[in-house]
């Protein structure tokens, strides 16, 4: 017996799933519809917004104004020159292009092709960049409108290569034990991603976050998707 999210009425209904049940995204299909048919305005402006501001009224502050005024930002991406690769990524306010990149630059001189994928060795040294790259994520990024985020010096390789000195080969370094670097300046489960291509060389990708688990586990009214808690980053 599962708990299943009805999106009709917004509440958590039991369902005995048996094997070969196939499940039916009636809602989400119809919103799917209408986006083809009638592009961003019907998403922003039409019925899905009035769906999404009448899901929320009781205990949120969306309005139509606001999903109306929402403009995209085009931004310069994090670009990263390694071997005869170039990695062409997010930049902020998403932490993931400078992550991505930061973990390459800080495990290019640790060899980790010499050693068995997924030995205990390899995990090691992979956690360890790991824990040192999300500490710089968590001090040092955000949205650069509003912080101005140390691009440069999170993407130089010298910096990124002090990061690791202190990894110790036999000992794992416990993460409350790990802080952000420090410039010499004043300034101080729930995601999925999808990359397509075709024979002609077209490409699209697509990243939806929902940040914890199903996001604030609320469904929009008949529209069959789940609205994220991203604020709780903020």
């Amino acid at each position: 017996d599962f708990k299943k999210f009805n999106p009709t009425n917004n509440y958590l209904q039991s369902y005995n799933w048996k094997k070969g049940d196939t499940l039916k995204q009636l809602d989400l299909a119809n919103t799917l519809t209408i986006i083809k048919n009638n592009g961003r305005k019907s998403f922003y402006e039409g019925e899905i917004a009035q769906s999404i501001v009448e899901t929320t009224q009781e205990t949120g502050i969306i309005s139509m104004a606001d999903l109306k005024d929402y403009k995209s930002i085009w931004r310069e991406p994090i670009v990263l020159n390694f071997n005869h690769y170039k990695l062409i990524s997010m930049p902020p306010p998403s932490s993931g292009g400078i992550a991505l990149s930061q973990l390459i630059m800080m495990s290019s001189n640790l060899k980790l092709d010499t050693l068995k994928h997924n030995n205990s060795e390899y995990i090691h040294l992979i956690s360890e960049i790991e824990k040192r790259v999300y500490a710089d994520r968590a001090m040092h990024l955000g949205d650069m409108d509003y912080y101005n985020v140390p691009l440069d010096k999170l993407m130089d390789f010298d910096y990124n290569q002090k990061r690791i000195k202190h990894i110790n080969l036999n000992h794992s370094t416990p993460s409350d034990s790990i802080f952000h670097g420090q410039f010499d300046s004043k300034e101080s489960e729930e995601t999925t991603h999808f990359s397509i291509t075709d024979n002609d060389g077209n490409a699209v990708s697509v990243t939806t976050t929902l940040n914890t688990s199903y996001g604030s586990k609320v469904f929009v009214n008949n529209r069959g998707f789940l609205l994220n808690n991203e604020m709780d980053d903020f």
